[in-house]
């Protein structure tokens, strides 16, 4: 998983955006596995769309997930 921190608690991975509902994104890491990451801890989550890419994560959210 590619990963840039922005030094502001959080954390851009890459990745895809495969399906959204109204609370959560399923999102797609590399192309590798695909999470549930809440809205809520997205930067701009309320606007994140299917095929959206690259999103910034909340690090204390991504550190509770193990995936940083």
């Amino acid at each position: 998983m590619s990963t840039i921190s922005n030094g502001l608690g959080q954390t851009e991975i890459e990745g895809t955006v495969v399906k959204t509902t109204v609370a959560a994104v399923l999102y797609d890491i590399d192309g590798g596995k695909e999470v549930w990451i809440p809205r809520r801890v997205i930067l701009g989550g309320n606007t994140i769309e299917e095929d959206d890419t690259d999103l910034s994560i909340a690090d204390w959210w991504l550190k509770q997930e193990q995936l940083l």
